[in-house]
């Protein structure tokens, strides 16, 4: 589960570098979404510290127009 979402979190900065910011985030909440619907229990199972994590790499999202 943790490697899932060091994955995620990883990924956050190449698909700002690819993609319009508002684009990147659909794309990231859809593959979290995924994992989700893989591990129906997923949910459930995130820790403060997963949590956290995630919203990490959202938070590293560039002021301006790309950001």
């Amino acid at each position: 589960m943790a490697q899932r979402m060091q994955r995620l979190v990883d990924w956050a900065p190449e698909l700002l570098e690819q993609d319009p910011s508002l684009v990147a985030m659909r794309k990231w909440f859809e593959r979290l979404a995924g994992y989700i619907r893989i591990k129906r229990c997923l949910g459930d199972a995130l820790t403060p510290d997963d949590v956290l994590l995630v919203m990490g790499a959202v938070w590293r999202t560039p002021s301006g127009p790309a950001g």
